[in-house]
């Protein structure tokens, strides 16, 4: 019956602005979260169809054939049962009175009418004042009006959002004047870190969802849950966190789980360089803990380096036990001894580690070759290196942006540059590399230009036992357990206790 009202193919009305408020509805921040949390709800009791996240005969799974179909939505319906399914479940969910069809025939304005209360107004105002999102002036003042003379709710008792200041800030163009211009510099540019979202989200980009989807299973396995249970774990610590708030909501609700005798507060800290990675997470997170009635967590912004956390990060006078969290690979962008290096004074005995990270166990060299250039030899990365500053007047690519009328099509333009901006190569580590000291890493390199310099990044791959090894042996943390990604991901979730 669904199949027969919605074969006429045209798009889903208004499809952009709604999956806009279906993330604030969802508690996500990406496309990739939302359509995660989506199939998950949905397959809670196995519907008949293809199960979430396992592989068809093309080696797609469920969760990436809807993120690809979901890109077309603008311009043709879903007509397929296992998308109709998913939107079955999205009505059950939200609890509408209309059948399915009325949600894709229904304007922007009216869904919010029929969401009803649903739409909090702390959301509503956040999408609404957001200049990046997919609304018209029209949409943004119906969000905007859905709560006239409508009294703010107090936040939560112990809830706070406030910046620690106490180290020297020092903007993108003054370092790059200076000459002293690290590539985590450039993300303090608020353009840098719409390009990051604009990565994370991207087909080629798969480690975002690879974390979250690993995260959201280690939080829910036993080596996890049993070592919360051994300590009382009020405290935890975000590094180089700033810009995946769905990742830290997840953390969050398992601390206060966790410690369900309802005394005391949560402290949870997000360390950051960029100002604007951490003010993205700041906008998606506190809202959503005084809606979930998370009132025992307090959060606290730090711009640090997280390579400089000796003698400048203060570990807090009442934290007993303090879960860190490197996550998304960010541990393959540094030089491991450097990172644990920082963490050695501010963590105690006891305390948890975890680190995402990608590995190369068992994998072919051409293969891996194949595999890094297809992550990485994208357009997005251009963008992301192409934010950072420039001689002055050169002039800024824009930010890609969907176009209705072909929703995978990116509009660009290249100044002062000709041919390609980012050259993938890979090289295994060498002894004695300064950068990276993990033995049998293989390292994903990006030659780019700007400001008239040639440039090299890398991000390093891993032998799981050899990084183990490395972390115990040097920094002094033992592995706890591990948690694959799924579909046989190379990617991993480690947990590790400080020794």
């Amino acid at each position: 019956m669904i199949r027969q009202s919605t074969s006429k193919r045209v798009g889903i009305r208004d499809w952009l602005a709604k999956r806009e408020l279906l993330k604030a509805l969802y508690g996500c921040s990406t496309v990739k979260g939302l359509f995660l949390t989506m199939v998950s709800s949905c397959y809670k009791n196995k519907l008949p169809s293809s199960p979430p996240r396992s592989r068809n005969d093309s080696g797609t799974t469920f969760l990436e054939a809807v993120l690809d179909a979901q890109r077309r939505w603008v311009s043709s319906r879903p007509t397929d049962d296992m998308y109709l399914q998913l939107w079955e479940r999205i009505r059950s969910d939200l609890n509408l009175d209309c059948v399915v069809v009325k949600l894709f025939e229904c304007s922007f304005e009216e869904f919010v009418d029929l969401l009803g209360n649903q739409v909090l107004r702390d959301y509503a105002e956040a999408l609404a004042e957001d200049t990046d999102s997919p609304l018209t002036d029209a949409q943004r003042r119906k969000l905007l009006t859905l709560f006239s003379g409508a009294s703010l709710p107090a936040p939560g008792h112990g809830y706070c959002v406030h910046r620690d200041r106490r180290t020297h800030y020092e903007s993108s163009l003054s370092a790059l004047q200076d000459g002293r211009y690290p590539i985590w510099r450039f993300y303090n540019a608020p353009e840098a870190a719409r390009a990051w979202t604009t990565l994370i989200e991207s087909e080629n980009y798969r480690m975002y969802l690879d974390c979250l989807c690993s995260l959201k299973q280690l939080v829910q396995e036993a080596h996890w849950i049993g070592a919360l249970r051994e300590r009382r774990y009020n405290a935890a610590v975000s590094l180089a966190g700033g810009g995946s708030p769905e990742k830290d909501l997840v953390l969050v609700k398992s601390l206060v789980k966790a410690l369900d005798d309802h005394r005391g507060e949560i402290e949870y800290t997000i360390v950051d360089i960029s100002d604007a990675m951490i003010h993205e997470t700041e906008r998606f997170l506190g809202p959503r803990l005084r809606s979930e009635q998370l009132n025992r967590v307090r959060v606290t912004d730090l711009s640090l380096d997280i390579l400089q956390l000796e003698g400048r990060f203060m570990r807090g006078d009442s934290w007993q036990h303090v879960v860190w969290a490197i996550l998304g690979g960010t541990i393959g962008n540094l030089p491991e001894r450097e990172f644990f290096r920082s963490l050695k004074e501010p963590s105690r005995s006891g305390d948890l580690l975890i680190v995402g990270l990608d590995t190369h166990d068992d994998e072919g060299w051409e293969q891996f070759e194949r595999r890094m250039k297809g992550q990485y030899g994208c357009k997005e990365l251009d963008f992301l290196l192409e934010a950072q500053p420039r001689r002055i007047g050169q002039a800024a690519t824009p930010i890609p942006v969907e176009d209705s009328k072909a929703p995978n099509a990116v509009e660009r333009s290249r100044s002062c540059v000709d041919g390609p901006i980012v050259e993938v190569g890979v090289r295994k580590r060498a002894d004695g590399d300064p950068d990276h000291h993990v033995c049998n890493s293989w390292i994903a390199e990006f030659k780019y230009r700007s400001d008239d310099r040639s440039k090299v990044l890398g991000s390093t791959r891993y032998v799981l036992a050899e990084f183990l090894a490395f972390a115990r042996e040097f920094g002094g943390w033992e592995h706890v357990g591990t948690t694959a990604a799924p579909d046989g991901s190379t990617f991993r979730q480690l947990l590790l206790r400080r020794i």
